[in-house]
């Protein structure tokens, strides 16, 4: 038996709900994309699964995977390959991109099953074939109209040291955030380089997630960004929070975990003296409350513009930069914060990005849900140089701390 399925990002965010019958150009373009967005990634197995399952489960009936045998399996596979698109498989193999389906036709399928052998490690590579298969292969049209109940994705266990269990699940570790890259980047732009220190000003409130001040405040921050050390720190003029001691300069630090299977992932926000902190990244047991587990700030890959959706060429006018931009949206996501929005000018370089909404509102763009918040790219600030590790160091503080702030 041979189960070689390669599922790159078998659901990730808008590319799982956004598809069509005979597919769209939005399908086409995204089938392009081979990279995840940050924002939407997970630092554990369980928080894929979770993030996976909830998508899923706003467009179709679902049911547990290991609540299946190998037969009901295969049938779901047999009633959904009449409506799969072929032109999206042909990118796929144009493209030497492991979503390509493993086989052409549903005999080869066929004549595959066969050769099986029941085993848990069987059906849950089956599961996570039909969620690629699902989220990559129908259309927008195809997936609104597909009829039949879907196989939740199971959670991931590295510790099985079998070959055709991890190949299976590539989705997995396709989605995770982890120091030193995924490998996707060229780190030319619109890729970020491998690290970069940059100055910006930003709008709103911050802590966007934990009560922070006035939406229509602006502030200065300072930002250094690392792929090769997996982390990232915001330092934030004016931040207000839900504990009287933030009130005032803040930072917030994100550490990658090392590797896409661990959930060695922290982050944390505190003073500018870092004599009071508290932990921004939910537990592994979630700790989202009644509502289900709390959102994860993590490290953006800098690819992440690769999953917006390109709309257009237009004028812009910030407070560092005028002229012609690119914009991008990311948007329809079930996820806390709905809308993202990134411009570059012409040559890819970062202008703008913000979130809660489709563009600045100071500029007649509408909101979302929640706090719109945003910052403009200082350019002349841009510094590629290699960053010391001792920036991404944990204060004292930190290291002690039992005081959680993660996003509810």
């Amino acid at each position: 038996m041979k189960l070689a399925l390669a599922i790159i990002g078998c659901a990730a965010g808008q590319d799982v709900f956004l598809a069509s019958h005979g597919a769209s150009n939005s399908d086409l373009a995204r089938a392009h994309l081979r990279t995840q967005p940050g924002r939407l990634a997970g630092k554990s197995a369980e928080e894929i699964a979770a993030k996976l399952n909830s998508h899923m489960q706003k467009a179709v009936m679902t049911r547990s995977c290991d609540s299946h045998d190998l037969e009901e399996l295969n049938d779901v596979v047999r009633g959904m390959f009449d409506q799969l698109s072929e032109e999206l498989q042909q990118i796929y193999m144009d493209n030497g991109d492991s979503r390509a389906r493993r086989f052409a036709t549903l005999a080869e399928f066929e004549r595959s099953w066969l050769e099986e052998e029941d085993s848990m490690t069987l059906r849950h590579a089956k599961c996570f074939e039909i969620a690629e298969m699902w989220a990559h292969h129908l259309s927008e049209a195809g997936k609104k109209s597909f009829g039949k109940v879907l196989p939740t994705v199971p959670i991931f266990n590295a510790s099985i040291n079998d070959e055709l269990y991890t190949s299976s699940a590539t989705c997995q570790t396709g989605h995770a955030m982890i120091k030193g890259g995924d490998g996707t980047s060229s780190h030319q732009w619109p890729d970020w380089p491998e690290e970069m220190h940059y100055k910006a000003k930003a709008h709103g409130a911050y802590p966007f997630w934990w009560g922070g001040g006035s939406d229509s405040g602006t502030a200065d921050m300072e930002v250094w960004w690392s792929e090769t050390q997996g982390a990232e720190k915001f330092a934030h003029s004016a931040c207000t929070g839900q504990s009287s001691w933030l009130n005032g300069p803040c930072t917030h630090l994100m550490i990658a975990p090392t590797t896409a299977s661990s959930n060695d992932g922290t982050a944390y926000l505190y003073t500018a003296d870092e004599s009071q902190c508290c932990i921004s990244q939910p537990s592994a047991s979630g700790g989202g409350g009644s509502f289900g587990p709390a959102e994860t700030l993590s490290v953006p890959q800098g690819t992440f513009w690769n999953t917006f959706q390109y709309v257009d060429t237009r004028s812009f006018k910030g407070v560092h930069y005028q002229g012609q931009v690119k914009y991008y949206t990311l948007t329809g996501l079930n996820e806390p914060v709905t809308e993202f929005w990134y411009f570059t000018d012409l040559d890819g370089k970062p202008v703008q990005q913000g979130e809660a909404g489709v563009g600045p509102t100071d500029q007649g763009y509408p909101t979302s849900i929640g706090h719109t918040i945003w910052h403009d790219y200082d350019q002349s600030t841009f510094n590629f140089s290699a960053i010391d590790q001792s920036v991404f160091a944990v204060p004292a503080a930190c290291k002690t701390t039992t005081t959680q702030c993660n996003f509810p």
